[in-house]
């Protein structure tokens, strides 16, 4: 397979990134997304969804398996497992299916039975030798259920600017989509509340060239006032390109009183205002993510994709995330951010 080696700035195709899948998404016939400021003047508070509804919404793939799927510097992408939200009983009819301007390139098949079912939700397990290696294009990732499209994802591959170094001229690529795109916040029991957790997908691809570890943190406003963030001592991205990070959020504070700081609980979250979460690298002060959304009415007003009855329905967006360090199959509300 030949590779094309154009000299681009990744940073600045991340930054574009949303422009970029929002064409893929109404080249396929989805609307202009709102977002979740625009929701809010229309008056919707998240309400984690009605079972009634959930069987016309159909199956979806969890967005967080999805951002799992490995990719690498060589453009190389393997398929792991996949999360089916509102999974049909018995066996499953299942594939994905990678298309570049609309037409197929790589298709990749299921195990007809679940790894793991628990109520509506349910694994799904590839075939083996599932995977492929990128050129520089833009994608979408389709998956179908029973012979029906359930969820999209388009991203990008670019190719990094060549090496220079005639002893190592290895080209790179970088995957741009849905790791930059989207985060989550997830809330865990203590006491008589519950704290905050900010889950998003970053790593080496966020850094300057040569640089494979850096110190990140992350900043929570409202109305402009700064009301949370991480501890300096928290956030560490790595040589992977794009990796889950968790970070837990507190009370502003000073370093030296990083060992008794509250934390921010879901009850903080739901004070009207606007809110804007960024995540920096530590080190320059340099913003790498950045998330808006409302409280109105005393609720987290919701990302419109995560609504059931959402339509395309292959854009629905589940909220709901497999619990993080349990032993059992189980799920926990998640309320998406998408990047600004």
């Amino acid at each position: 397979m030949s590779v094309m080696k154009p000299i681009l700035n990744f940073r600045a195709a991340a930054r574009t990134t949303m422009i970029a899948a929002s064409a893929l998404l109404a080249a396929c016939g989805a609307p202009e997304a709102k977002s979740q400021g625009d929701a809010a003047e229309a008056g919707t508070a998240a309400s984690g969804g009605a079972p009634a509804a959930a069987n016309s919404q159909g199956p979806t793939v969890g967005l967080d398996s999805i951002l799992q799927t490995k990719i690498y510097y060589s453009g190389f992408l393997g398929f792991n497992e996949y999360d089916l939200i509102f999974a049909p009983p018995g066996q499953v009819d299942a594939k994905v299916v990678i298309k570049s301007k609309n037409d197929p390139v790589a298709e990749f098949g299921f195990f007809p039975d679940y790894r793991y079912r628990e109520g509506v939700f349910a694994r799904m397990q590839p075939v083996n030798h599932s995977e492929y290696t990128f050129t520089p294009g833009e994608y979408v990732m389709e998956f179908y259920v029973s012979g029906e499209l359930a969820t999209r994802t388009p991203f990008k591959v670019v190719a990094d600017a060549p090496s220079g170094d005639a002893f190592n001229p290895e080209q790179t690529f970088r995957f741009v989509g849905p790791w930059q795109d989207f985060a989550y916040l997830t809330f865990t029991p203590f006491k008589d509340t519950e704290t905050v957790n900010f889950s998003f997908w970053a790593g080496s691809g966020d850094l300057s060239a040569g640089q494979t570890r850096a110190p990140v943190n992350a900043k929570l406003t409202r109305n402009g006032k700064l009301v949370a963030h991480s501890k300096v001592t928290q956030g560490m991205l790595d040589h992977e390109m794009a990796r889950r990070h968790t970070l837990l959020l507190f009370h502003p504070h000073e370093r030296k009183d990083e060992a008794n700081v509250p934390a921010l609980t879901k009850t903080d979250l739901q004070e009207n205002g606007n809110y804007k979460l960024t995540l920096e690298l530590t080190e320059t002060g340099e913003v790498i993510r950045s998330f808006s959304f409302k409280a109105k009415g005393g609720e987290l007003v919701p990302l419109p994709r995560t609504v059931l009855g959402y339509t395309p329905r292959a854009d629905y967006i589940a909220p709901r995330v497999v619990k993080a360090g349990s032993s059992n199959y189980e799920f926990v509300e998640a309320y998406w951010l998408q990047a600004n």
